[in-house]
């Protein structure tokens, strides 16, 4: 079996004074190989998904934060609410955080896992599964 050689791994998770951190493998490579783009495009997070071997999840805030720490970031334009969100992990093993970053529609979360590398027969068998 071929190794990943770009395996992304958790690392320690060291937040700014807004709350916003990214995973500094993937922010180098955001930088270096997609050329620092304000937003990913499907195909340029796809390829960030293969070349790194992991899967994504992406959580909002709007859905996971407590109401109080919402409110404050919409209502009263309290940017520094965010460092107040610790992002619920996806049911699953494996989950680690790569980015919790600001979006034109608010703050998202980024969870991944290395890939099963299962071949594509099985992935979506697994997927009927109850």
């Amino acid at each position: 079996m071929n190794e990943i050689t770009h395996q992304l791994k958790p690392v320690e998770v060291v937040r700014d004074q807004y709350g916003f951190w990214t995973h500094p493998v993937l922010s180098e490579y955001i930088k270096t190989i997609l050329g620092n783009p304000e937003y990913l495009t499907e195909d340029q997070l796809d390829e960030l998904k293969n070349y790194f071997n992991i899967e994504v999840h992406e959580i909002d805030m709007d859905v996971d934060a407590p109401k109080e720490i919402i409110e404050r970031y919409w209502d009263k334009n309290e940017k520094k609410a965010t460092k107040d969100w610790v992002p619920s992990r996806p049911d699953g093993e494996g989950w680690f955080l790569v980015c919790i970053h600001s979006t034109d529609d608010g703050c998202v979360a980024w969870w991944a896992r290395p890939k099963m590398n299962l071949p594509e027969v099985v992935v979506e068998s697994l997927k009927e599964v109850p």
